[in-house]
């Protein structure tokens, strides 16, 4: 049967588990990764069929497939011969397995653990694309990127009409300051005609052109981003910026407050709230905002490093304030003394 199937694959000489416990441990860690919440089960990348167990939770969901999986040990014997003569086949179908697997681990953060299992998957195929991916996402995390940048490489080689590769190379060679090559692969995506959120190559697209910085070039994409989708909150907030930068307030507020509608707040979100009201004049909507900084992140150090330079402005602009008063008094008094003076050369009496 199927499931049998896969219990010989998993268990085929030169698997480097340990007996049963092993093949459950691993098809546990493949089925948390690709499981749905609901009780429905998907787990074709292990050979087992979809099933769907209505009324249970994940975990009890797992442990009637890994039963499964132990039951259908016992029918590896006699397929041993048919595994044999389809060897290749088997090494790139574990391949692919052991990159599930490295998936998993990495989105859990076991970096050592994924790194086995990938580099695993390429012994057994270095074609195995997803397995260059997902260590090409490994090394990056690890600061590690010159590897990261091979890897990618490779699996660009093996699937370069990927726009999903191609926006998350796009991300990793803006990061390394290749402003000029990570835009073509940014454009690339967003013009593949199966790319499904194009929107989201744009939108990476300025931002990396914010970085140059480029806020012509930044601006034209992002506005291309929230044309095709106009809730984009990440665009909607920096498109904020570069209006406040080139001194476009009003549109500044504009943006802002469509970002409100469908982003969540933060204190840097906040303070940008702030700084715009403030240079329109608009006084009690800027404190408003500052009503909500203080409420949601008085707490937090981020909110707290904006208030502090909250409170030094308003001690400054007091300071300038008593100074310019101080200033006019001196105009005032060496004005006074200019006329004291000049009465008493005339011999005349000083009016105060």
């Amino acid at each position: 049967m199927q499931a049998g199937r896969a219990g010989c694959v998993l268990l085929r000489p030169g698997f480097d588990g340990e007996g049963w416990e092993a093949v459950a441990v691993e098809f546990f860690h493949g089925f948390f990764a690709h499981g749905m919440p609901g009780g429905k089960m998907i787990t074709q990348q292990f050979g087992c069929p979809k099933a769907v167990f209505p009324g249970i939770g994940r975990i009890a969901a797992g442990l009637i497939c890994a039963v499964v999986v132990v039951m259908a040990i016992s029918g590896c014997t006699s397929e041993k011969k048919n595994l044999h003569g389809n060897a290749k086949t088997d090494e790139a179908e574990l391949a692919r397995i052991y990159a599930d697997i490295g998936l998993g681990y990495f989105k859990r953060g076991r970096l050592d653990t994924a790194r086995e299992k990938l580099l695993k998957s390429l012994e057994l195929d270095p074609k195995q694309a997803r397995a260059h991916i997902v260590l090409a996402q490994l090394y990056t995390s690890t600061e590690d990127f010159q590897k990261a940048e091979e890897h990618y490489l490779t699996a660009l080689k093996l699937q370069g009409n990927d726009p999903h590769l191609q926006n998350n190379f796009g991300v990793f060679l803006c990061s390394r300051n290749r402003y000029q090559e990570a835009e073509q692969y940014f454009l690339k995506a967003a013009r593949h005609p199966q790319y499904r959120t194009p929107q989201l190559a744009y939108e990476n697209a300025g931002r990396c052109a914010m970085r140059v910085p480029d806020l012509t070039k930044a601006k034209q994409y992002f506005l291309t981003a929230l044309r095709i989708d106009p809730k984009l909150p990440k665009s909607l907030y920096r498109m904020a910026i570069i209006s406040f930068d080139t001194g476009e307030f009003l549109s500044a507020r504009a943006y802002i407050q469509r970002y409100f509608e469908v982003g969540a707040e933060s204190p840097e979100i906040l303070w940008m709230a702030i700084r715009i009201e403030q240079r329109l004049g608009d006084r009690e909507t800027a404190r408003q905002y500052e009503e909500r900084l203080v409420k949601r992140f008085g707490d937090t150090e981020e909110g707290r490093s904006y208030l502090k330079i909250l409170e030094e402005e308003r001690r400054k602009a007091k300071k300038e304030r008593h100074g310019s008063r101080g200033v006019s008094a001196l105009i005032e008094l060496s004005m006074y003394a200019g006329r004291v003076l000049h009465t008493a050369m005339s011999g005349k009496r000083v009016a105060l």
